[in-house]
């Protein structure tokens, strides 16, 4: 049985800043949320108060996928059908937001 069909578009194209600071992404294997077929998942910069759904979940994908919830508006089990591919890009754009971050308990080699 085929997968699902990849929607081809330049990368360039995939990810657009927005004028409020959120980012739309396209995806390239668009998903159902029970209404209508999404091929762009909206990002919105997250709050300290987004950061703390993560508390509700277990697991690194589980808190993941909370947060996406927390910032995109669309559900959980929703967006658990998204393919890894677009789950990565939407993961890359959320870590963009939090700037460069040091794992807890290294120091910088920096001086």
């Amino acid at each position: 049985m085929p997968g699902p069909k990849r929607l081809d578009f330049p990368e360039a194209e995939r990810n657009t800043s927005n004028e409020d600071g959120s980012t739309t992404v396209r995806l390239h294997y668009p998903i159902t949320d029970g209404k209508a077929t999404v091929d762009r998942l909206t990002v919105k910069r997250p709050k300290a108060k987004d950061l703390r759904k993560m508390d509700e979940a277990k697991g690194n994908v589980g808190k993941e996928l909370r947060l996406m919830e927390a910032l995109t508006n669309v559900t959980v089990n929703d967006l658990g059908e998204l393919e890894a591919e677009d789950f990565a890009n939407v993961d890359e754009v959320i870590n963009s937001y939090m700037g460069k971050r040091q794992p807890t308990g290294e120091t910088s080699s920096e001086t």
